[in-house]
């Protein structure tokens, strides 16, 4: 092992993301000096900015390149080490990372990424993101000098393409240029010709050294960025790139990637060099928890949603209603918790929203960071629900800086000021919402269903067991409680669980569970004209549901059919009428005649199936007796009363 060489290696950012920092690792914001300015990736926010000034140095002091990021990208903060060696600990190796990819510069560690999905040139591993316990295991200090043990140079394991570097490069239209590399070539062959032959033989060549990536003793990265910014800086005399797209303007930072190919491949030649290649992480989710507090001081109603993109429509028309149908004496808070969700999609309900007026605010929160530390493999999903579903249970640590929200599904419609939901006193619950009707349903006397709920759920009485589409929730108790430890653990241990949020919710909360009345959160799945209501229910419950029905003050259309598959279904005019105001509304639309032809569609194959079905056993009713006899003209019956729903179907369609 080398004697304790000093090693740092910068890690650079251009927004906030996961920390890299210790005693070697130095992260180091690149572009600082055009930060504040308008990018491909958007304004930076003040917060975002101020972050980056606290836990990051920047390029943009000393000796320094940095207005020059729009071209160069990272590559400033290659030359800002160049150029203020002392400003970070005068190394004797100097690297270089980015925030979402880093060495794995221990080789053994790579069995422990042996199933995660790899790039399709097999040269880094694809997670989700760096947990706690990852930086100690994957950066200790000793551990990269022991790689550096043997080692001058340390750089990615190569990409193998089947076009060559030149051919790779003159193939991507859309962001090279390809007489850039020509003139970089040219400049070579001028300047550096001892490059020539490695130059020529790694544009011929089929594998690539990727994204700028290294650790090098400091006269070895000397030279390189002598021969570096040599060719860049001429090249910036030669061609003039100001008139270019925003993605060809990054042509220097295109250049400098293939730069470094060359002189990794002229250093291979240099017996007195040794070069170590080392497999890399890819980071899908970098983002960092922001801090979320009230956007209003007084009278801030917070109201929290979650979904991801599929859902945003109805979002939106569930947003509507609940503007219209507020008081101007109110400010209402919307947060909407998120997972993958286009920006564009984002941007359009923002924009929706601003124009309601000054007494409501939206804000998106990516779930991702809070999930870091957890396991998402825990979370099980069956038939229509997705893993969404589950971000409610992290709303107590997201909102950290609120004592109590009003929880809102995408599914439902708001006809009364959700202020008044939000004043209900919780005492010391944790959590208030209206009864599962549905429940009492299903339970009945199948004692299966019964122990499911009472014996492996821990709720002894049924009747408080609520829905979780509507939910008022004690943040404060809920934190004291460590609602969101025990939420995980009950996952763990259920493994799999019928309705998977709403049972780890009643399981964790029983016996602190307020219950509202049921107008805040009417199922339209049941209606007055359910062919058996009044034997579903108890018949006080029965006479509360009929009650809220006639004048209801949130609408959940939860179950299997929703208003878009049911237009004429009891209420589904309330959907509708906040679906036109929206800027959705055409795809809500579109989404609805589509779901109508499958309907028609499946409804044809069924009937179909079952007239064969029905004739079939209606024949072998003919031809048999005794016991078989009944038993096919059960099964005749059956498919009879299947084909007339068929018909009826489709006639109303």
């Amino acid at each position: 092992m080398i004697n304790q060489p000093s090693v740092k290696i910068l890690v650079c950012y251009h927004k906030p993301a996961v920390l890299l920092k210790n005693d070697v690792l130095v992260p180091i914001h690149t572009g600082r000096a055009l930060a504040t300015e308008v990018s491909k990736d958007g304004t930076m926010s003040e917060d975002d900015y101020q972050w980056m000034l606290d836990n990051m140095i920047g390029d943009d002091t000393g000796d320094n390149i940095s207005e020059k990021n729009r071209s160069y990208n990272e590559v400033t903060g290659i030359y800002w080490a160049w150029k203020n060696r002392k400003s970070f600990g005068n190394p004797e190796y100097v690297g270089f990372m980015h925030y979402r990819r880093q060495f794995l510069f221990d080789n053994s560690k790579q069995k422990l990424y042996a199933d995660c999905p790899q790039d399709i040139f097999k040269c880094w591993y694809i997670i989700d993101c760096l947990k706690d316990k990852d930086f100690t295991l994957l950066f200790s200090e000793e551990q990269i000098k022991d790689a550096l043990s043997d080692a001058d140079v340390l750089v990615p394991e190569t990409s193998e393409y089947e076009l060559s570097v030149s051919q790779l490069y003159a193939s991507w239209t859309v962001g090279h240029v390809f007489s850039d590399l020509e003139l970089a070539l040219s400049i070579i062959d001028e300047k550096y010709p001892e490059y020539s032959d490695s130059a020529k033989e790694y544009m011929n060549s089929h594998r690539y050294y990727n994204y700028n990536m290294f650790v090098m003793k400091w006269d070895i990265f000397d030279n390189y960025c002598e021969f570096l910014f040599g060719i860049l800086f001429e090249m910036e005399k030669r061609i003039d790139i100001s008139d270019r797209s925003i993605i060809k303007l990054r042509a220097y930072a295109y250049i400098s990637e293939r730069l470094t190919g060359v002189f990794i491949t002229q250093l291979k030649k240099n017996n007195g060099v040794s070069v170590k290649e080392r497999h890399l992480i890819f980071e899908k989710y970098t983002d960092v928890a922001k801090k979320v507090v009230p956007s209003f001081k007084k009278n801030n109603v917070p109201v929290v949603f979650c979904g991801d993109e599929k859902y945003f429509p109805y979002l939106c028309v569930a947003i509507n209603s609940l503007i219209c149908n507020g008081s101007s004496n109110n400010n209402y808070d919307i947060f909407v918790v998120v997972d993958s969700v286009k920006e564009s999609t984002k941007r359009k309900l923002a924009e929706f929203v601003s124009e309601k007026g000054g007494n409501v605010n939206i804000t998106f929160i990516d779930v991702e960071p809070y999930l870091r530390e957890v396991d998402k493999s825990i979370f099980y999903i069956h038939g229509h629900f997705s893993i969404a579903v589950y971000w409610r249970l992290f709303i107590p640590r997201i909102l950290k800086n609120f004592d109590k929200v009003v929880y809102l599904d995408c599914d439902t419609v708001v006809l009364s000021d959700v202020a008044d939901l939000y004043k209900e006193n919780l005492g010391d619950n944790m959590i208030a919402g209206v009864k599962d009707i549905g429940i009492l349903t299903v339970v009945r006397d199948d004692q299966g269903n019964i122990d499911y709920y009472t014996e492996k759920l821990k709720v002894k009485d049924l009747n408080n067991y609520v829905c979780s589409g509507v939910l008022l929730l004690n943040l404060n108790k809920m934190r004291q409680e460590n609602f969101e430890t025990k939420c995980i653990e009950k996952i763990i241990e259920m493994k799999t669980l019928r309705s998977p949020d709403q049972d780890v919710i009643n399981s964790v909360c029983a016996g602190r569970i307020k219950i509202l009345p049921m107008k805040w959160d009417l199922m339209w799945s049941y209606h007055p004209q359910h062919p058996d209501l009044m034997n579903l229910f108890p018949n006080k419950l029965c006479g509360e549901f009929l009650s809220s029905y006639k004048k209801p003050s949130i609408i959940h259309y939860c179950g299997r059919y929703k208003p878009l598959r049911a237009t004429s279904y009891p209420l589904a005019e309330h959907f509708w009428k906040y679906a036109r105001q929206t800027p959705f509304y055409e795809e809500i639309v579109r989404k609805s005649i589509l779901l109508d032809v499958q309907a028609r569609q499946k409804a044809v194959f069924d009937y179909k199936k079952n007239c064969f079905r029905y004739f079939k056993y209606r024949l072998f009713a003919k031809l048999s007796w005794g016991q078989k006899r009944i038993e096919y003209k059960q099964k005749r019956s059956i498919y009879k009363e299947k084909v007339d729903e068929t018909r009826k179907f489709l006639k109303e369609v």
